[in-house]
């Protein structure tokens, strides 16, 4: 039996972390931690987990003619999806162990920004905020005007 504290407990805003697959892990460090607290803030408890996870599997990007079947478990890996209360606001993130330098050229190519480590020290994380989805999981339009700028490497 694991006698760890979930990952959830350590945070200063547990109750929104205890029902994501991360937050039921036991593992995370200190600067993980800070790190989800800092996402946490920098949005202002403005929050919902997005629960429609089939709406974003692989093809996440603006480009629905593009090929990514080659690439879909690099940025699909541990994706988390959050929506903003009162609007149609998604924000995207997938944490990859291991993601080629080809692929990070794509997807920051297509909107995604490299932020602070938020599932593992071991894992890179990206993210990008959009105005909608489609049912086929192609992002709409991408959104600038939340400043997430502390989040940022």
């Amino acid at each position: 039996m694991n006698n760890r504290p979930r990952n959830s407990s350590k945070t200063k805003n547990h109750k929104f972390w205890e029902n994501f697959y991360w937050g039921n892990g036991g593992m995370a460090s200190q600067a993980i931690i800070d790190n989800r607290d800092l996402f946490y803030s920098v949005f202002q408890s403005m929050l919902f987990k997005c629960k429609s996870n089939h709406l974003l599997k692989t093809n996440h990007h603006n480009n629905p003619e593009e090929n990514y079947v080659s690439m879909s478990n690099e940025v699909s890996d541990h994706s988390e999806y959050y929506r903003i209360k009162n609007t149609k606001i998604r924000i995207i993130l997938f944490h990859p162990y291991y993601i080629s330098q080809e692929n990070t050229d794509f997807v920051k190519k297509n909107g995604f920004r490299e932020i602070k480590p938020m599932y593992s020290t071991d894992a890179r994380s990206f993210m990008k905020i959009v105005d909608n989805v489609s049912k086929r999981g192609n992002t709409l339009t991408e959104v600038s005007y939340y400043d997430f700028t502390p989040l940022l490497l």
